[in-house]
Order: C-alpha cells, then sequence, then structure tokens
C-alpha cells in the first residue's frame, strides 16, 4: 500500500454520508460554510448535560481557532464548548458539518456555548468555502 496511511481507520456519520452523496448527484459539487474552527466531540459531565436540558451528553469543543474566520470575528475561543448553533443542537462534529450547509453562509447565526463555567451567547457569520 503506497502512502502512510496503513492501519489508520477514517469514518464519518451515515447522515452525513447521505447528505453529502445527494449535493454531489444535484450539484455535483458540495458547497460548505466555514467557520474557522478546528474541533472535536466531548462528553459533558452527566450533571452539566442534564442541567443544560441536553438530550444527551455530547457537544463539540473548538480546539482550535483560525485566524480571520468567522469564529475569530464571533469572538470564540479555544476550550469553548459549542451546545447550539443556529437554534441547533450541536452534539458532534457530523452535526456542525451538516448544518454548515452553502445556504448558511453570510447569514449570521447565534452560538450558544459554555466558557469555562459560564454559558455564553455568540453570534458568528459563517465564510464560503470558495
Amino acid at each position: 500500500m503506497a502512502g502512510g496511511a496503513q492501519g489508520i481507520c477514517f469514518a464519518i456519520g451515515i447522515d452525513t454520508a447521505i447528505d453529502v452523496a445527494t449535493r454531489l448527484m444535484r450539484d455535483g459539487r458540495v458547497h460548505r460554510a466555514r467557520i474557522g474552527v478546528a474541533v472535536q466531540t466531548v462528553s459533558l459531565d452527566k450533571r452539566l448535560a442534564k442541567a443544560l436540558k441536553r438530550p444527551g451528553n455530547n457537544a463539540v469543543m473548538i480546539s482550535e481557532v483560525l485566524r480571520g474566520g468567522a469564529a475569530e470575528e464571533g469572538g470564540l475561543l479555544p476550550d469553548d464548548i459549542i451546545l447550539t448553533l443556529g437554534g441547533q443542537i450541536v452534539a458532534g462534529v457530523d452535526d456542525l458539518h451538516r448544518f454548515l450547509t452553502a445556504e448558511r453562509v453570510n447569514v449570521a447565526q447565534n452560538v450558544t456555548l459554555v466558557r469555562g463555567t459560564r454559558v455564553e451567547s455568540a453570534s458568528i457569520v459563517p465564510k464560503s468555502d470558495g
């Protein structure tokens, strides 16, 4: 096998795969909105999830904020935990990807997040991927 990916598994959620396949067949390309973050799915403490009235324990933590991106412009920071985006619950990276469609470009989106011990709100304007 050529390359350096031997033994590494790459997986995406089935809902994301279906969405991508549908857009590829319809448009020939998948256009996305970008907010300029690197993220990972995290498990919230069960008591915190219950206090926040989350349907599950997962959310998305920002591990990196990219310069000049929508997240930086909206004041988001590394270690912020995104709970909702545009009023929709974000329980994982796949939820974030499904939300960031081309239709969201240049449309302000409210973000609910946990920063430290506080729940805060911010507004970001996703940018085009192209």
